[in-house]
């Protein structure tokens, strides 16, 4: 017996979670496990192993103590289950110690969460620009707010976005399930006042996170819209860019309460989903943009600060009798009539290159002949 007290001495020094069973209960656990549990040591210690460990599959505790006798030494992953509700997962290497002619099983826990939500929001990142080339903005909504409730076990979510007076919110989008199971609130894109929004929006006003774990408890906390879910718990975060609100994402309803770490996840989750969209955003207006100068009446050539044509559209191909082939990637004085000196064109760059508009006409030459090309 005096063996098992000096490992118990030893496991309060280790940095990992240690749990200390004879198969049925355990008989020590350290502090590193109560603290993450949630749980006091008399309220582990004499308790079956189905007390922490948490498992959809009929039969698992069973199957891993009869491997761990078998084998005398196990690694595996699991999920144990906090005093509070929270799933957390862990990775577990047990072993079989024999002490005083009675074997034991000590495992020692590393608490593997973080390090599971980390590659859950990378790969959100990644599929979420993936996603993004052939879905509407909306859908990329909907589509980020279903991962981030699963990611933070929420079940329902929001995203809104702020308008530039800093006064009024438009409702974008919602989650699938919020949709579908719980909010008839408002129709996408309806048009609300922050003054006269909740404490939901308090994130607007004061630029910064907040984690509402007693909603219903809480005084002046003004209504919801009509229709909208019933709110247990809630966590909002802002999008802030530069000095403004640009947008923000909520999530809800959580089975336990909201961390801190809750929190960092939400904000680094919500700037990736602003990221996506106005790279979207900005896409779609360079798509509109290139329709526009394609479809133009007049010649367009654009070229890069080294004076190498970068764009030519088919009007301009028509001007000079060139193909669009030849002229990408040449310089503009392959059309060079001669009519203008060298110190025409540096004038023209110069203006150019501070920034400012230059017009003019220039005599430029054909592929076959000349014409008299007016620059704007």
């Amino acid at each position: 017996m005096e063996r098992l007290f000096k490992l118990f001495e030893l496991a309060e020094l280790l940095s990992d979670a240690v749990f200390i069973h004879d198969f049925e209960k355990f008989i020590y656990v350290n502090e590193v496990a109560c603290k993450y549990l949630g749980y006091s040591k008399d309220e582990i210690i004499g308790h079956k192993v189905s007390k922490i460990v948490h498992s959809n599959k009929p039969g698992f505790i069973e199957d891993i103590i009869r491997k761990i006798k078998e084998e005398g030494q196990l690694k595996f992953l699991s999920k144990h289950l906090s005093k509070f509700g929270e799933i957390i997962d862990v990775e577990v290497s047990v072993k079989v110690i024999e002490l005083d002619k009675k074997e034991y099983a000590i495992s020692l826990v590393r608490n593997i969460s973080n390090k599971i939500m980390r590659e859950q929001t990378n790969l959100l990142r990644l599929n979420l620009y993936l996603y993004a080339k052939e879905h509407t903005i909306n859908e990329i909504l909907t589509f980020a707010l279903d991962a981030i409730e699963k990611i933070l076990n929420s079940k329902i979510s929001f995203l809104h976005f702020v308008e530039s007076d800093q006064k009024t919110l438009s409702f974008q989008a919602w989650s699938t399930a919020t949709k579908e199971k719980f909010c008839n609130a408002l129709p996408e894109n309806y048009h609300y006042d922050v003054d006269k929004a909740g404490i939901w929006a308090d994130c607007v006003r004061y630029k910064k996170s907040f984690i509402h774990n007693d909603y219903q408890n809480i005084e002046n906390k003004k209504g919801l819209p009509y229709g909208h879910a019933e709110v247990v718990r809630e966590l909002v975060s802002p999008v802030i860019r530069g000095d403004n609100v640009v947008a923000i994402i909520g999530v809800g309803n959580k089975p336990f309460d909201y961390t801190d770490s809750d929190v960092r996840t939400l904000e680094y989750l919500a700037d990736i989903v602003w990221e996506v969209i106005e790279k979207k955003r900005l896409e779609e207006r360079l798509q509109i943009f290139n329709e526009v100068i394609e479809q133009n009446v007049a010649g367009v050539l654009i070229t890069n600060v080294d004076g190498e044509m970068e764009y030519v559209n088919p009007v301009y191909c028509k001007m000079t009798g060139y193909e669009r082939e030849e002229l990408i990637g040449n310089n503009p004085r392959i059309l060079k009539s001669g009519k203008e000196d060298q110190k025409f064109y540096e004038d023209m760059w110069n203006t150019l290159l501070s920034g400012k508009s230059f017009t003019s006409e220039i005599v430029n030459k054909k592929k076959m002949a000349s014409y008299i090309l007016r620059m704007q």
